[in-house]
């Protein structure tokens, strides 16, 4: 998507920095796998080769090239995990630059409740990272659209699939207490199956 934007000057060019080593194997695994791309990857071969480079891309492997990132002045973009900031080599990065008006953090990932990633989606001025408290004056944006997580429409067409047997309970996990509350709802009066949100430290029988 970046090198889409370079490519159609909605971006200028500028270094893109990978600062994951997990994410780093994980493109490793996919570029030997092209038999699983999906008609988008596909098409995007026609025209070129390698759909994980581009001119400006780097890939931060070792401790020393990610902290060696934030000795360049220059504009730039780091795509660094993990997705609530808590983890992974992004706080080192949040600590340099949230206090820089210039800079924007865009969070790519679901914030749970009362995480770093959380508290600056919801506007706070001021955050803990790593023993130190450092000033949010960044822009903080959010983009949903690349979540890894199936959408409520989603969830519900994997429900309705499963047919033989058709399953008798459904426990509803890892979202919102209200958006729970909605697809458990939805599912019991739709699809005519019991729907529980299971509740902290409580036993439920299978």
């Amino acid at each position: 998507i970046l090198n889409n934007l370079v490519e159609h000057k909605k971006i200028p060019v500028i270094p893109v920095y990978l600062d994951s080593p997990l994410a780093i194997k994980a493109v490793e695994i996919y570029k030997k796998h092209k038999e699983n791309y999906n008609r988008q990857a596909l098409e995007e071969l026609k025209h070129d080769n390698d759909i994980f480079s581009f001119p400006g891309l780097y890939y931060a492997e070792s401790r020393e090239e990610s902290k060696a990132i934030n000795n360049s002045k220059n504009p730039k973009i780091i795509l660094a995990g993990s997705g609530m900031c808590t983890g992974g080599r992004i706080p080192y990065h949040l600590r340099a630059y949230l206090p820089d008006r210039s800079s924007r953090l865009v969070l790519v990932a679901y914030q749970v409740g009362g995480s770093l990633g959380r508290k600056l989606l919801e506007g706070e001025k001021k955050v803990f990272i790593n023993d130190t408290y450092v000033d949010v004056k960044a822009k903080v944006q959010v983009a949903n659209s690349f979540s890894s997580h199936g959408d409520f429409k989603e969830l519900l067409d994997w429900a309705k699939a499963i047919t033989k047997p058709k399953p008798k309970q459904f426990f509803v996990v890892h979202g919102e207490l209200e958006s729970n509350k909605i697809m458990a709802d939805y599912l019991e009066m739709k699809m005519k199956i019991r729907a529980t949100i299971p509740e902290y430290g409580k036993f439920y029988e299978i």
